[in-house]
């Protein structure tokens, strides 16, 4: 071949080469046509593969659904007791008993006069609220007579503190009389055709007559205090009059909402002097500390804390740490098993087509 020719077939095949980069660099790519074509092309590899791509799709599948689950349950448990507005603020008051001849143990009761005592003499307290539960009571509404599996007794001031919907009643009002009672949609739908028939009616508990003053939406999952029905307070201060003055005996959970500059370390370290000012023993300091327990802790953080009957669902959430590094463990199984596999079968297809073109 000579030179001349040489140089024309070279600058031909040069000129050929750039046409067509230009022609590439001006052409529209779209985007719905790409998809179309990847989506040809997946589902052919799915036709000519079933087993391969059965397996590898399945792996990956239950790897992302595992870890899906995972979140979904750390997420349920972080969301407990967050729906109230004042989460930040409020806390429980629980106690630290070392008897003699007892090993030392942290409980969530505390004494029916902590709460007004801590009104009165912490200013950083702007309420309280009180709680104790009655498990599997017989309730009647005339001659019909059904069991309410937990009833509370609670203080006027719950509705201060806590954000549970009322579906009726007044929250200001409508646990401040004596022999009153809200019941949650559940219980008033046992013994009344509907929520507007319950309301201003009475049941009988403890030979007791309540009139229903606010029927309550079921309390949510994710609250830690469940109930079906809250009694009032004042049912049973007003006919003792030492009621809210009683020291000694443990049996209530007390809640308290702080003022937004509280310090809690600094009310902490004044506990001692405290309950050295309301109760005579001299050596009480032995026996009881106090102590505050944030609302957003009280789920995750109480397995350490005895008595805690009023704690639904308690959980050890040091353990939710360990629910994350299984997640992300099976994450990157099912991730490094997929690629394997993938690149598996891409070697594959490429020494079959090496093959085919050495044969050719």
């Amino acid at each position: 071949m000579s030179a001349a020719t040489l140089t024309s077939a070279i600058e031909k095949n040069n000129f050929r080469a750039v046409t067509i980069r230009s022609k590439w660099r001006n052409e529209k790519i779209y985007p719905p046509i790409m998809i179309k074509n990847y989506m040809a092309i997946a589902l052919r590899n799915l036709r000519q593969n079933p087993l391969y791509s059965f397996i590898n799709i399945l792996s990956l599948a239950i790897g992302l659904s595992a870890c899906l689950i995972i979140h979904l349950f750390i997420s349920d448990e972080k969301s407990f007791d967050a729906f109230h507005s004042k989460v930040d603020h409020l806390y429980r008051l629980d106690e630290v008993q070392n008897f003699p001849g007892t090993n030392e143990q942290r409980v969530a009761l505390s004494m029916p006069g902590m709460g007004p005592a801590l009104k009165r003499d912490f200013p950083e307290v702007k309420s309280y609220c009180r709680f104790w539960s009655n498990g599997e009571q017989l309730v009647s509404k005339g001659d019909e007579k059904l069991i309410i599996e937990k009833i509370f007794v609670a203080d006027s001031t719950l509705f201060d503190l806590f954000d549970f919907p009322l579906l009726q009643g007044d929250p200001a009002t409508c646990l401040d009389q004596p022999k009153t009672i809200l019941l949650t949609e559940k219980s008033a739908l046992k013994f009344f055709k509907s929520v507007d028939e319950a309301m201003n009616n009475t049941i009988t508990w403890r030979e007791k007559e309540y009139k229903i003053m606010g029927v309550l939406k079921n309390l949510p999952e994710n609250s830690h205090l469940q109930c079906d029905a809250i009694a009032s307070m004042v049912t049973f201060s007003s006919e003792q009059k030492d009621f809210n003055d009683r020291w000694g005996s443990n049996w209530m959970n007390t809640y308290l909402l702080l003022n937004d500059n509280a310090n809690t370390g600094a009310m902490e370290s004044k506990f001692p002097a405290f309950l050295s000012r309301h109760m005579s023993d001299p050596k009480i300091n032995d026996f009881y500390k106090m102590f505050l327990q944030s609302l957003s802790n009280v789920h995750l953080g109480s397995t350490n804390i005895e008595h805690d009957y009023n704690n639904y669902r308690k959980f050890n959430g040091s353990y939710l740490n360990v629910f994350y590094m299984i997640g992300a463990f099976i994450l990157l199984i099912a991730a490094v098993n997929f690629m394997n596999l993938t690149t598996a079968r891409a070697s594959h297809r490429w020494l079959s087509l090496y093959c085919w073109r050495c044969s050719h």
